[in-house]
């Protein structure tokens, strides 16, 4: 899971804290890993896409609240994932959100970004959002 988002009770400000640090971490981290790859696999925001390929790259959200574990990140991203393979295997059933109305997706923009994707539907394009 690439991105982050907070929920649970927060100070004022924090989750914009948070989605601005996060669209940067989005966009490095997907940069560095184009640094590293041989090739560049397809990008995905839809679990539907995903599993429908032979490959790929799937960028997922997941809601988590470091309240409860006293902040940590790294322990934040464990529970994310284990909260991903649970649902497993079908994580559409632990969606947190349900888009009714067009969204402006940052992991879209990130893929734009960092010239992973020059599929502009992208930015419009929801992503699978765990909650843990």
């Amino acid at each position: 899971m690439i991105g982050m988002r907070v929920a649970g009770p927060l100070p004022s400000g924090a989750g914009c804290g948070a989605l601005a640090t996060g669209l940067v971490q989005v966009a490095w981290v997907l940069q560095q890993l184009l640094g590293c790859l041989a090739h560049r696999p397809t990008a995905f925001l839809s679990w539907e896409a995903f599993e429908q390929a032979d490959s790929g790259l799937l960028l997922s959200e997941a809601f988590v609240s470091g309240s409860r574990r006293g902040g940590c990140q790294v322990e934040d991203a464990r529970v994310a994932v284990k909260a991903f393979l649970t649902a497993l295997p079908d994580p559409l059933s632990a969606n947190a959100v349900d888009c009714v109305s067009a969204v402006y997706s940052p992991a879209g923009a990130a893929l734009l970004r960092t010239g992973w994707s020059s599929n502009l539907n992208l930015i419009s394009q929801p992503c699978l959002a765990i909650k843990a």
